[in-house]
């Protein structure tokens, strides 16, 4: 969805006809970009054209501690985190995670 490097984290369709989609990528500042798209299924529910989109932003100083949360080590590089431990069913985990909000962020919707 961006021009950036990215992780797919999920691309998905699901048995209610939801076709969910997670992408994480790093901005030209440093800070972790998800950016997510629901079509279909539930997504008629928030929007009548069956389309729901997200973005969640992490500014580059509370990376250390999104690693750690995330059960990295000090200097993981986060993108490589996420594709190796956060994709599939296991990044619905991820953005539950994030909505208990360790630490702030941008949601944008």
């Amino acid at each position: 969805m961006t021009g950036r490097p990215l992780v797919v984290l999920r691309d998905l369709r699901l048995e209610n006809g939801l076709h969910t989609i997670l992408e994480a990528s790093l901005t030209a500042d440093g800070s972790l970009e998800l950016e997510a798209q629901d079509l279909g299924g539930s997504a008629c529910l928030m929007n009548s054209d069956g389309e729901y989109e997200y973005w969640r932003t992490i500014v580059p100083e509370h990376l250390p501690a999104l690693v750690a949360l995330l059960g990295g080590r000090p200097g993981d590089d986060i993108l490589t985190l996420l594709a190796r431990d956060w994709t599939g069913y296991r990044s619905f985990d991820l953005e539950a995670l994030l909505r208990d909000e360790p630490f702030p962020l941008r949601l944008f919707s």
